[in-house]
């Protein structure tokens, strides 16, 4: 190995999956330099593709990095193919909107990159994070408890677990997690939403009116969409649907083509819903599941989709997603491992 193809390739994976522009940018950077250095050096083009990835996702989903993000990866696998670290920057390109959320192949590539390496904790992670959007949530608790155990200073862990809990409809035990976590506001606002859903509406709008003082335009997304579903109410609904319209919907279009629109759409449903609105609510459903969120068990439990469950809209948009997550479940649920181990 080329000392400085791995000094590089060192310095390049510290800021691999920073969200800040110019440490991506260094990321990008250093890891080229390395590939460049050591043309043979198979982890280096796996941490490249995951930056690329990274950029696309959540920075900026220009098709360019798409394609430079799956020839380093494919360039990483023809030189290692059973390098675990390749498998798992292929699941996070396969789990974007640009390659439309193939769920079970990223599955496949995490679960593939886990076998090679037990220990590889942010496999477990990403693993995770596929099983929570497609409402395997009981698997996904467990990849994070894994991934925990493997590597306790784990940053996001903390993050996914509650995101679970909470798509698990437990809402309460979420509560106490998010509190530890909310340190950004984005954080804080879903945080807000939690405790909304948990029926503790009083100290959700405290909360927002803390997060308000900060952000009075509510150039936050986030806290303009929760803020919104605080105030959903028929009686209210000429104000709410200037909010919509004039607040979410103007920044929500802009956020479409990366990675966390799904629940802006999520939210967005909420509050139709909220409103009694059930041919809104059903739309911005369908949208939360044709964009990355198709999680079935989430919406059978969510508090804010109640006044519309009897709809037939409703009904036949739970019963069309079904299908999808009952698949899922079993072949990927705790059935199907507990089948697998009687018959190795």
């Amino acid at each position: 190995m080329n000392p400085q193809a791995y000094l590089l390739y060192l310095r390049g994976n510290v800021l691999q999956d920073s969200l800040v522009p110019a440490d991506n940018q260094a990321a990008i950077e250093a890891l080229q330099r390395a590939v460049s250095t050591d043309p043979n050096f198979a982890p280096a083009y796996a941490a490249l593709g995951h930056a690329y990835t990274e950029r696309l996702f959540f920075l900026d989903p220009k098709q360019v990095w798409d394609q430079k993000a799956g020839t380093a990866i494919e360039k990483a696998l023809a030189l290692d193919p059973d390098l675990p670290q390749a498998h798992l920057s292929r699941a996070t390109l396969l789990f974007t909107p640009a390659h439309g959320w193939q769920f079970e192949k990223a599955i496949q590539e995490c679960r593939r990159a886990v076998t090679l390496n037990p220990s590889l904790a942010d496999g477990h992670v990403l693993l995770g994070i596929v099983y929570l959007h497609v409402g395997l949530i009981e698997e996904s608790l467990r990849e994070f408890q894994t991934a925990g155990a493997l590597s306790p200073s784990q940053p996001d862990v903390a993050w996914y677990t509650s995101l679970a809990l909470v798509s698990g409809g437990r809402f309460q035990d979420a509560v106490p997690l998010l509190r530890a976590v909310s340190v950004a506001p984005a954080l804080k606002t879903y945080l807000a939403y939690d405790l909304w859903q948990a029926g503790r509406k009083q100290e959700a709008k405290t909360l927002v009116g803390e997060l308000l003082k900060d952000d009075p335009q509510e150039k936050n997304v986030w806290l303009a969409t929760v803020h919104t579903l605080l105030l959903a109410d028929p009686d209210n609904r000429r104000q709410v649907e200037e909010r919509i319209t004039g607040k979410i919907l103007k920044q929500a279009e802009a956020l479409k083509p990366y990675g966390h629109f799904h629940h802006i759409a999520n939210f967005v449903a909420d509050i139709y819903a909220q409103l009694r609105e059930p041919k809104q609510a059903v739309a911005w459903l369908q949208q939360t599941a044709a964009t990355g969120f198709p999680c079935y068990p989430f919406f059978e439990r969510d508090p804010a989709l109640d006044p519309i469950r009897q709809d037939p809209r409703f009904i036949a948009f739970m019963q069309k997603l079904k299908p999808e997550w009952q698949h899922f479940e079993s072949t990927y649920g705790s059935g199907a491992l507990a089948r697998n181990s009687r018959n190795p």
